[in-house]
């Protein structure tokens, strides 16, 4: 599995999870700025260099992120920042991993169950159009022309609607996780959650 890599091996870690259709390379901007960290910033199975790789179950992909952290990590423990599908491989990774975690932040990946049939209707429709022109124009606010074109169908497809048929819910876990979502992002068309209880331990810091 290709990994970006940058900072100092032994400083503390963190681990970038792209999202599908994305490549690890989405970080490059983030990871030079953080020179006092040791980042990594793999190409899931399916995606950027790592195309060649047969595509994997967010639970098989836990398991490699865990194991990539426990080969390239010191300290055997990684902050982990994931977004959108990749949210939900950091999601699986709490349930699977959380002795590997150190903090997490879970970036536009949905967390309640709303409108989970449509949408994975819509990405099974779309995904095998993703390397057709239509697909990349329409959607270059969320993907990268270059890395969608070299793409899995089947890893794209797979990650973007296992999430929403297989949430994953960390029950217990104690790792201090943030989530994050736009303002803007469902209040068109999802119905707003509940107001999230603080003190519960996988939400607050």
């Amino acid at each position: 599995m290709h990994v970006e890599e940058s900072g100092t091996p032994g400083a503390p870690a963190i681990m970038f999870i792209h999202g599908a259709g994305q490549s690890g390379r989405i970080w490059r901007e983030h990871m030079a700025r953080l020179t006092g960290f040791h980042c990594l910033a793999p190409d899931l199975p399916g995606f950027g260099q790592s195309n060649q790789l047969p595509s994997a179950s967010l639970g098989e992909t836990a398991d490699l992120i865990a194991g990539l952290i426990e080969a390239r990590v010191a300290a055997g423990r990684a902050s982990v920042v994931g977004i959108s599908s990749g949210g939900w491989v950091i999601r699986a990774l709490l349930d699977r991993h959380p002795d590997r975690v150190e903090r997490a932040i879970i970036d536009g990946a949905p967390v309640r169950p709303w409108g989970r049939r449509f949408r994975v209707l819509f990405f099974s429709a779309v995904s095998p159009f993703i390397h057709t022109r239509p697909v990349m124009v329409s959607r270059r606010d969320f993907w990268d022309a270059a890395d969608l074109r070299v793409a899995s169908r089947r890893a794209f497809r797979r990650s973007v609607t296992e999430g929403f048929l297989k949430p994953f819910a960390a029950i217990g876990v104690l790792n201090p996780t943030l989530f994050v979502a736009g303002e803007r992002e469902t209040s068109r068309t999802l119905t707003p959650d509940p107001p999230m209880d603080l003190r519960d331990p996988v939400i607050g810091a």
